[in-house]
């Protein structure tokens, strides 16, 4: 059956060092170093991404399954540990993760050995698709600065009924500038800027008049946006009608608001939408079953990596089958569903 979403979420603690970019420079979406995304992991089975890797080398990355109700396992391990629990036997890993819905993770190598990444539905029995990302040596999830915006948000994950809002009240003439990205490249949302009446024409499911609205997008700068109006104005940033989980991470500025309102989290129910213009503690897992995975290949491997990063052509992706929490200066946050 289904695995159950399990509500915790480990992210990553980023130290934000002073930056001089302005900003239609500053932290887009980079590249991960490594990113599989849709992929398809069959019940009993598990990916692995694998390279030798040296010791001190820090990795990093981020996974989430397409559908709240599915979950996967996630560990990182060396060589010996990895032939244990292909074997179906009891083995030592690190940064355990289990049938987590999207998680965060960061690992420094201990030592100099072939290492694994593994995404596993072993205990699965229906199909999990999943995005995964990875890097080594360097973070490239996309983070924006509160040094360089009024508000920002950091790794929110939403669902396909679910949007995020930031909203400020602002005179007549505030400059609205906003930036945001997902964190997979295959995955986009839509973003517009509206005020509090259209807001609540759109939230409901009516047509609204909305500006600067970008659809679908995987990374958008919304163009600079002058108030018309004295009003509570609202940047929203939407997944409802998308196919998966979407993560994001994003970026607001109002030049000359007046000061910032709360309010709290709420979420209601809806089908419509209209809209117009780390730390290395190890863990012993012990498998179920002793089945040998019918892959073989693994005897065989001859990835060659440099004494420091690996390249792309050294980290080994192959399917397996079996026989931060960042602190951020948030102005008004809220994400919904619709009613």
């Amino acid at each position: 059956m289904t695995r159950q979403k399990k509500s915790i979420m480990i992210m990553f603690l980023f130290l934000i060092g002073l930056m001089t970019v302005n900003h239609s420079t500053s932290v887009p979406a980079s590249n991960w170093d490594y990113e599989t995304t849709n992929e398809s992991i069959s019940g009993g089975s598990w990916y692995r991404w694998s390279g030798t890797m040296s010791e001190g080398l820090e990795i990093s990355g981020f996974f989430e399954t397409s559908e709240p109700t599915d979950g996967i396992d996630f560990f990182i391990c060396d060589e010996s540990n990895y032939n244990l629990y292909s074997a179906g036997n009891s083995a030592n890993v690190f940064s355990l993760k289990e049938n987590m819905h999207y998680a965060g993770f960061t690992f420094t190598i201990p030592n100099t050995d072939t290492w694994y990444v593994v995404f596993s539905n072993r205990d699965g029995i229906y199909s999990v698709t999943v995005d995964m990302a990875l890097d080594t040596g360097g973070d490239n999830s996309p983070n924006f600065s509160s040094l360089l915006w009024d508000s920002v948000v950091y790794a929110e994950v939403l669902e396909n009924d679910e949007w995020y809002y930031f909203s400020q009240y602002c005179v007549e003439g505030t400059i609205i500038d906003v930036s945001f990205a997902t964190w997979f490249s295959t995955d986009g949302v839509d973003g517009f800027t509206c005020d509090s009446s259209n807001y609540d024409l759109w939230r409901t499911g009516q047509t609204a008049t909305v500006w600067n609205e970008k659809k679908d997008m995987h990374t958008a700068t919304l163009a600079s946006f002058s108030t018309t109006h004295d009003d509570t104005w609202y940047v929203v940033l939407s997944a409802v009608g998308e196919v998966d989980t979407v993560t994001i991470s994003a970026g607001v500025d109002f030049s000359g608001s007046s000061t910032t309102t709360t309010t709290t989290t709420t979420t209601t129910t809806t089908t419509t939408t209209t809209t117009t213009t780390t730390t290395t503690t190890m863990t012993t897992i012990t498998n179920s079953t002793t089945t040998s995975p019918s892959n073989t290949s693994d005897s065989t491997e001859t990835n060659s990596v440099s004494t420091t990063t690996p390249s792309l052509a050294s980290i080994e992706f192959i399917m397996v089958p079996l026989g931060l929490v960042i602190a951020t200066l948030i102005h008004i946050r809220r994400k919904n569903k619709r009613e």
